[in-house]
């Protein structure tokens, strides 16, 4: 490994089961959400679970999302599974949800006393509620909800209270990405790319030229969008200006689908998507693409460089890379003949893609969806 200092601060992640022969019911309700610190060579053991009550009950559940207030306070995302309507769901091969069978709520959880306050509990706009964002604006919050059986995007104020849904009749479906200054949205409907104002107004759809467009993302200077385009399981990071012009494919991820099974053996819909990343100064775009029989780290510029990170014994499958802050490292899910564990990569100058296990799970646990404390 190179000589950068080891991260400091904090890494978020979602510890489950992986190991689940009756469906993913058994990953849902086995999701916890942890953080672990750096300081010494056993980060396994400064593991600590946050919110413990928050999945005190049965079939409940926690997953961390992201750190905001400057990093004191934890994003964890508190949910509920009824297990009759999980067996109606795998019985069908669809996803079924209702309020009687599904809860998702934004808690936000202060690192230094413990505390947790329940935002989509004042005010309850949906029964499933997660992906939240800060505002430029700092008394307002976005967040996506689930109205009828479409995401809506929501603004609320950062009490919980005046939950307002942007979309109205005409659902933003998935994907909401806010830009940098608060005035616009990205998002995609019907795997479509569209942008509007910030408040839902002025909707405006730009034409990639390509069938399916997946989870836009701003650039940090908000002068690009990236996203996933191209044919649905055979798409690749793809960046366009708001305004719909210079649109081009970055790289290429080889022959990957670009999803993630958290279990074994798979089942419905359980695969997660493998999103392509910006650094914090726009500089590169991290994502993830097949190498012979192995899922490599990658990078390139928007201008389509491109350098890989990672050299990796066959098998090997990385997924869901995120930027330390300080931008020379990456985290992310390792698999390894379904070994699931945290990594974290060297990335910098001189760094050479060294990898160091942050978690040490046995066989049938594992982690995914690794966040940086900012």
């Amino acid at each position: 490994m190179s000589n950068h200092t080891t991260p400091r601060g904090l890494l978020g992640y979602s510890r489950h089961q992986t190991q689940c022969p009756e469906g993913q019911f058994h990953y849902f309700i086995s999701r916890r959400a942890y953080v672990t610190g750096f300081s010494g060579s056993d980060q396994s053991s400064l593991a600590r679970e946050l919110a413990p009550e928050l999945a005190a009950e049965a079939n409940c559940f926690t997953s961390i999302e992201r750190f905001i207030h400057g990093g004191q306070t934890a994003i964890v995302v508190a949910g509920w599974c009824d297990p009759e309507n999980a067996a109606w769901e795998r019985k069908h091969r669809r996803f079924r949800m209702r309020p009687d069978g599904w809860r998702l709520d934004i808690c936000l959880v202060d690192l230094a006393t413990g505390n947790t306050r329940n935002l989509s509990d004042v005010d309850r706009a949906s029964h499933y509620q997660h992906g939240l964002m800060e505002s430029p604006d700092p008394n307002k919050l976005f967040f996506v909800g689930m109205v009828g059986e479409e995401m809506h995007p929501f603004v609320m104020d950062v009490d919980g209270r005046n939950k307002c849904d942007l979309a109205g009749d005409d659902g933003f479906v998935y994907g909401l990405s806010v830009s940098p200054d608060g005035r616009r949205a990205a998002f995609h409907r019907d795997y479509r790319l569209c942008l509007s104002d910030a408040d839902g107004s002025n909707p405006v759809e730009i034409d990639t030229g390509c069938p399916f467009n997946f989870c836009p993302l701003w650039s940090p200077d908000g002068e690009w969008l990236l996203l996933l385009a191209g044919e649905h399981m055979d798409c690749h990071p793809y960046v366009v200006r708001p305004d719909g012009s210079e649109g081009r494919k970055v790289c290429d991820r080889g022959a990957y689908a670009g999803v993630e099974n958290p279990i074994d053996p798979p089942d419905f819909h359980s695969a997660s998507s493998d999103i392509p990343v910006w650094s914090r100064d726009g500089r590169w775009i991290y994502y993830t693409a097949r190498i012979a029989s192995s899922i490599e780290l990658m990078r390139a510029t928007p201008g389509g460089v491109v350098e890989r990170m990672t050299h990796s014994e066959a098998l090997t499958y990385h997924y869901h890379p995120t930027v330390s802050p300080t931008q020379d490292w990456l985290s992310c899910g390792r698999s390894f003949y379904g070994d699931r564990q945290i990594v974290i990569v060297d990335v910098g100058v001189g760094g050479g893609g060294a990898a160091k296990q942050v978690t040490d799970f046995p066989f049938g646990v594992g982690a995914g969806h690794s966040c940086w404390q900012w």
